[in-house]
């Protein structure tokens, strides 16, 4: 009888260690997937990231956008990177439409990366608007974005609002807004 309870109790405890370990392992791969969606855990939320809406840009973002006059137009800001999973798509999608939305793309993560390359290489077959490396770093930061692709609608050199852009569509959205 003993033999029996000791035999349930082993069993009971090898349970209970499978089971942390699946729980480990699907924590991991969730934990993975979103960070690769541009996602993120814990309090986060899109509709807090980027700037406040109203807020004057930054001055590091007007340096990185030389030659553009945010204070005579309206622009729309674009922040990808290459380490994000979808923002190779969404910079297909969205520079076919760049000229008519006046459109500058802001390039982060590390030049050196193969998705950063092809990200560029579409920006740049597309002839669009763009900076790269520490410059889009600089700029994203200063504009407090923390999840990519994202866009800010700019007019009169104070943002006028902002979304993250899970679809090429959503910037359709942004940009048709009437002028106040």
């Amino acid at each position: 009888m003993t033999v029996v309870y000791i035999a349930l109790v082993l069993l009971t405890v090898w349970l209970a260690a499978l089971t942390l370990a699946f729980v480990a392992v699907t924590r991991t791969i969730a934990v993975r997937s979103l960070s690769r969606t541009g996602s993120s855990l814990g309090g986060f939320s899109f509709d807090d990231d980027g700037p406040d809406v109203g807020a004057a840009v930054p001055h590091v973002v007007r340096d990185a956008l030389a030659g553009t006059d945010i204070n005579d137009e309206q622009i729309t800001l674009v922040a990808l990177s290459g380490g994000c999973g979808n923002c190779l798509e969404r910079a297909t999608e969205l520079v076919a439409r760049s000229d008519s939305h006046h459109m500058f793309f802001l390039l982060d993560g590390r030049p050196g990366t193969a998705a950063f390359r092809e990200i560029a290489t579409v920006l740049d077959q597309g002839a669009a608007r763009y900076v790269a490396g520490a410059k889009a770093h600089d700029s994203t930061v200063a504009l407090n974005i923390n999840s990519v692709p994202f866009a800010v609608l700019v007019r009169d050199g104070h943002v006028v609002d902002k979304i993250y852009l899970r679809a090429g569509s959503d910037l359709d959205a942004l940009t048709s807004q009437p002028a106040s």
